[in-house]
């Protein structure tokens, strides 16, 4: 129990470790979601969640891997099976702080931005408003009484749904019902 113990503090320690640095860069970059049109704290709740889970997670899979591998030699301590530990978190906690770099990039999509910024004379003013960005001509803004919000100004495609007829929704239900009526009888007749 003693070994299961240690295993498990200092696996929480590492990864607890590699949680405080995530969180850290998430909180260095959750401002730049205000250009998205996001709410840097709901973002912000929402990913510090994930890390948290994923930590977690993490930490009940390195608990059973170190366990697992364990070997304990008579007369002495155990023996842990990656001596390189240190090296072996820190190849972790960068790889993970590589991670939310690219999904901060992919949400936030900076480069994309600064493109388009450079293009904002040419091509730019023939995307359409349904696209992730698009121009608006300065009349629209300002009869808009300079409301800035996207929303405004985004066109959006509704997708037509087909529904069932009203009267194929009843008879749908009522062999629904009958699906259950049924059911209950036999319960019944089980039952005795």
């Amino acid at each position: 129990m003693e070994t299961e113990r240690i295993v498990m503090l200092q696996v929480i320690d590492n990864q607890w470790k590699d949680h405080l640095l995530s969180m850290d860069e998430l909180k260095q970059g959750i401002g730049n979601r205000a250009y998205g049109q996001k709410d840097p704290l709901v973002e912000y709740k929402k990913e510090s969640y994930e890390l948290f889970t994923a930590m977690m997670d993490r930490v009940e899979d390195e608990s059973v891997r170190f366990l697992f591998f364990l070997q304990v030699q008579s007369g002495s301590g155990p023996v842990l099976p990656y001596p390189d530990e240190d090296e072996q978190a820190a190849a972790d906690a960068e790889a993970a702080a590589a991670a939310a770099r690219e999904a901060e990039e992919e949400k936030n999509n900076l480069p994309d931005l600064l493109m388009r910024w450079e293009e904002r004379d040419g091509a730019e003013h023939e995307r359409p408003r349904t696209a992730q960005s698009f121009c608006v001509p300065r009349a629209d803004i300002a009869a808009a009484g300079y409301d800035l919000s996207l929303n405004r100004y985004r066109e959006v495609e509704h997708e037509e749904v087909e529904h069932d007829t009203p009267a194929e929704i009843l008879a749908n239900l009522r062999r629904i019902e009958e699906e259950i009526a049924e059911g209950m009888a036999r319960l019944e007749e089980m039952l005795g």
